[in-house]
């Protein structure tokens, strides 16, 4: 029973994850006009909150390590919570800005510890694979429902206020959820991935440290870039749609609508079809996908509609190279996802700076071509590490007297 009422906390986590991020997107229009910022400006705010996140999610794992899981799942939601009354409470930029770092960093502990529970309850690879598409695909579950529903707020309400207000009820609920739930009950599952299940035989390669591990750097960069994509496109299309295709907010919020309509279907039908294609098979061809799509939506800006259909590739990405690092790395899995999501912090702080600064120079219709360029190297990045994943598997293999590698 834990195992099921922890998940469904995680559901809600990522749930809440995607309503704060398009609450922040469609207010983007308002909070630039309200208190007359400029591109660069707004990008310094959506930067505010990725560098909270990028600092929380970096001690989380270590914290987790000493701590446990419930302490980072509280405080995490105590800290965004706090920081979303503020940034509602603010009478201006300047307090804004340290209210949205001050709740990205809670996000990062507390998205750690909500993906550290999947591991934890499940059976194997596959049944990962599953769980982390369902978790992600509620994150997209939000995504779909939020744009929207802020829209209508601020147009009813005059004011981007009114959203904010609804995301800080919500992690403060969380909050109270997490409080009752005994995550000390939880153990990690014995089941990893082949590789690294063998090459636990094998002494030299157990005691090989993280961070010298070009695996490791791999999944980073991979998650890394995919963030860019997904945080740039969730952070600045209703911008776009409102000032390149002369849109009102609420119409151009619509677009991030079907963009995350269209992902959420995706990733909650990944439960389905991942694990049967494969998971690197099913990156691959969402990747292409992707990258197809965003390539000819940024050479003609009049397919601007391909942005909604860029979700079906961003869909089940992020969720499957979490969970193929996940069981790459079964005994460090805290520090594993604390410094993967870093990463993925990372990539979200420098995408928000780097188009407010593109946009600023040359205009935001050419600042979004950097998103088919960001898919091609998402792609390389993980050609390597299945290149890597396979040459380990063969040699720990080796090692152990199972076959040898031709």
């Amino acid at each position: 029973m834990i195992r099921q009422v922890a998940f469904f906390a995680s559901l809600f986590s990522m749930f809440v994850f995607g309503a704060i991020d398009m609450t922040r997107g469609v207010s983007g229009p308002l909070m630039q006009q309200g208190w007359h910022l400029s591109y660069l400006q707004l990008g310094y705010l959506f930067t505010a909150n990725s560098t909270g996140y990028l600092f929380g999610s970096f001690v989380a794992g270590t914290v987790m390590a000493r701590l446990g899981m419930a302490s980072i799942l509280r405080l995490g939601a105590f800290l965004s919570g706090i920081g979303l009354t503020g940034v509602l409470l603010s009478p201006g930029y300047a307090v804004a800005l340290a209210c949205f770092l001050l709740s990205g960093f809670g996000n990062g502990w507390l998205e750690i510890g909500v993906n550290a529970v999947v591991p934890a309850i499940s059976s194997g690879p596959a049944d990962s694979s599953r769980k982390f598409n369902t978790l992600h695909g509620f994150y997209g579950v939000g995504c779909v429902v939020f744009p929207t529903v802020a829209a209508v707020l601020a147009n009813r309400t005059g004011t981007w206020h009114t959203g904010f207000a609804v995301t800080a009820g919500f992690m403060f609920t969380l909050l109270v959820i997490v409080l009752l739930i005994r995550y000390r009950r939880l153990t990690p599952s014995a089941d990893a991935h082949p590789a690294v299940v063998e090459s636990a035989h094998n002494s030299t390669k157990a005691k090989r440290s993280l961070w010298t591990n070009p695996l490791f750097y791999g999944f980073a960069v991979a998650l890394m870039m995919y963030v860019m994509i997904e945080s740039g496109i969730a952070s600045w299309l209703p911008t776009f749609m409102v000032h390149v295709h002369g849109m009102s907010v609420r119409n151009g919020s619509l677009y991030l609508t079907g963009f995350y309509f269209l992902f959420t279907l995706g990733r909650l039908s990944g439960r389905l079809w991942v694990p049967r294609v494969g998971e690197y098979r099913a990156i691959f061809i969402s990747g292409l996908v992707l990258f197809m799509v965003l390539a000819v939506a940024v050479v003609d800006p009049s397919l601007y509609v391909l942005f909604i259909v860029a979700g079906v590739g961003c869909a089940v990405i992020f969720p499957t190279v979490v969970s193929i690092a996940s069981h790459a790395f079964p005994k460090n899995v805290g520090a594993v996802l604390g410094v993967l999501f870093t990463g993925a912090g990372i990539g979200s702080m420098l995408v928000n700076s780097l188009i407010g600064v593109l946009a600023t120079h040359y205009g935001l219709a050419k600042a979004f071509w950097i998103f088919p360029v960001l898919v091609l190297v998402v792609l390389a990045s993980l050609v390597v590490t299945q290149i890597l994943l396979q040459r380990q598997h063969s040699a720990t293999r080796a090692d152990l007297g199972l076959e040898i590698p031709s």
